[in-house]
């Protein structure tokens, strides 16, 4: 795991440093062209890895100089503290919304670019730089044309010029050009075969991960922090003294704001239990399969066990949206509206007694 050297104050910096936290470790692979050896394109995963370290480091040192507007969102949250963060339930507040996307696609913009002109460039030049036809390099300007990026794009582009970044437009072909031969590490994540994966090993520069796929459960715990590491292994050896036959799934992600890992175990290719983590921050969660099962292992706790049944009970916050999905279930003779998208129990920032009580569940439920 990157640790991040200055601790940084606000949403912003809390973003960058969990997205420097979220890196592989370094590990080059063999790659090769007629052009370069394998020495160059070791060279250069080295050399590109290591610029994304300093482009972080140097962004949440001065937000201002790569154009991330924090200070909006810090000020509105000091001064509205009970407004629902992301992720809390199905409310959410609009102001809140649209100032942490303003910052977070701000963010973003920057892996996104090398993201794009490495996925679009067509060769490698002599000199190492990347090169683009110009109608493929008008595509990657669309994709960086964010809701939130359409103002200060000068500054964005001169902040990544500042970083060693050459753009060069020459009649139906554009060159870039960076000081060295990271543009061939850029080459490698982004020539990877188009999996589901594909963008998570990208983000995180894992030049290995465009060979395996999905990480695995131990490059996942090699992010956390250790105090959540010991209760995902923990929870981990109680299911695989259940079964060998647990498959474990990470959900593949969508775009460049990947911030949490979202992964599951499966056995007989149903959800059995799962957890969403970032660097410092846990949530677990047991699948029920339906309301119904919540009902029932409600009823089955309560006339067996007192004090886990009002440990589950406080597990189910009520919903008062109009969510279509929602659920009306039975805890204890008490109606209670859930959230009925996922049928799970959710376990927030868990505590060691909290990991305990969890296995306690799933043995409940599953009759182990």
């Amino acid at each position: 795991m990157c640790n991040f050297v200055k601790q940084t104050k606000g949403a912003a910096g809390r973003a960058i440093n969990n997205a420097l936290r979220m890196l592989a470790p370094f590990q080059f692979i063999e790659y090769e062209t007629e052009r370069f050896s394998k020495n160059d394109f070791r060279e250069g995963q080295e050399s590109f890895y290591f610029f994304i370290v300093g482009m972080y480091e140097k962004m949440a040192e001065d937000l201002d100089f790569f154009a991330i507007p924090s200070k909006k969102y810090d000020d509105y949250i000091l001064s509205n503290p009970g407004v629902p963060k992301r992720g809390e339930g199905h409310g959410s507040d609009a102001k809140e919304s649209r100032l942490r996307n303003a910052f977070e696609q701000a963010i973003h913009f920057y892996p996104l670019f090398f993201y794009e002109v490495g996925s679009a460039a067509n060769s490698i030049g002599g000199d190492c730089s990347l090169i683009l036809s110009a109608p493929d390099y008008e595509e990657v300007l669309k994709k960086l044309t964010k809701p939130h990026l359409r103002n200060e794009k000068e500054k964005r582009f001169a902040a990544l010029a500042s970083l060693g970044v050459g753009i060069e437009a020459s009649g139906d072909a554009v060159t870039i050009r960076a000081g060295n031969k990271m543009l061939l590490g850029l080459w490698t994540l982004c020539k990877a075969r188009n999996g589901a994966y594909k963008l998570l090993n990208y983000l995180r520069a894992d030049y290995t991960g465009t060979l395996r796929g999905a990480p695995e459960f131990e490059e996942i715990l090699k992010t956390l922090h250790e105090d959540n590491v010991e209760k995902l292994k923990r929870i981990k050896e109680f299911l695989d003294s259940v079964s060998p036959a647990f498959t474990f799934t990470v959900k593949p992600i969508s775009d460049t704001t990947f911030s949490k890992w979202k992964a599951e175990f499966k056995l007989k290719g149903k959800n059995y239990f799962g957890f969403y983590s970032g660097p410092d921050t846990l949530s677990l969660g047991v699948y029920f399969g339906n309301s119904e099962n919540i009902s029932a292992t409600a009823k089955l706790l309560e006339e067996t066990d007192a004090e886990l049944f009002t440990w589950y009970r406080g597990l189910y916050p009520e919903r008062y949206c109009s969510f279509p999905y929602n659920k009306t279930v039975e805890l204890g003779g008490e109606k209670r509206r859930i959230c009925g998208m996922s049928n799970k129990a959710e376990i927030n920032g868990p505590n060691d007694s909290d990991v305990e009580k969890t296995i306690k569940l799933i043995k409940a439920f599953r009759a182990i």
